[in-house]
């Protein structure tokens, strides 16, 4: 005997079936209850470098650093996937002719002084920071964000404007000031 499961809410089994892949193992219980337990995970993943990839549940991929070895990063995916590639910034995983990419890294930004309030879209990053807001790039970590495309706001000849709330939609950056102007 390799393991045994202990159904706690049925009084007793019904009947019990094997998929046939022995994949999956079904319970009847005497309740009503169907009860389904995977025994058998698909052995799936990808090594880059010093990083390991493997799929770790049926949506999720652990992965593993040989530099960081108590470091493991879990990622939930919507997807049973059939495959999984690691590169040194991205995992992909998929199944047949479709493939979702995460980037892995974390992107470490330093702003001028204490941020307020920071709002996202898929590009862009809005800090609120003094009473201004520094607008820039969410880039991938081997190109610096703030040298390729940041601007700060409120514009330069607009010095005694102060913002005091923001918000970042994916196509504009929508401001308040002290002075009750959009």
């Amino acid at each position: 005997m390799l393991h045994m499961i202990t159904v706690d809410d049925e009084q007793f089994i019904d009947g019990i079936q094997w998929s046939d892949d022995g994949q999956l193992l079904a319970l009847a219980g005497g309740e009503g209850n169907l009860h389904v337990y995977l025994t058998k995970l698909p052995v799936l993943g990808s090594v880059c470098g010093q990083k390991l990839a493997h799929l770790s549940s049926l949506y999720e991929v652990s992965i593993y650093s040989a530099r960081k070895k108590d470091n493991v990063t879990k990622l939930k995916i919507d997807v049973e996937p059939k495959f999984i590639a690691l590169g040194p910034y991205h995992l992909a995983v998929g199944m047949n002719n479709r493939a979702w990419f995460f980037i892995l890294s974390v992107i470490q930004v330093e702003y001028l002084s204490t941020v307020r309030s920071l709002y996202l879209n898929s590009d862009y990053a809005s800090a609120l920071i003094d009473g201004k807001i520094q607008l820039h790039m969410i880039d991938e970590p081997n190109m610096p964000c703030m040298e390729r495309e940041s601007r700060i706001f409120p514009d330069p000849d607009q010095r005694n404007t102060v913002i005091t709330c923001h918000a970042l939609t994916n196509d504009f950056l929508i401001f308040g000031t002290d002075v009750k102007r959009l």
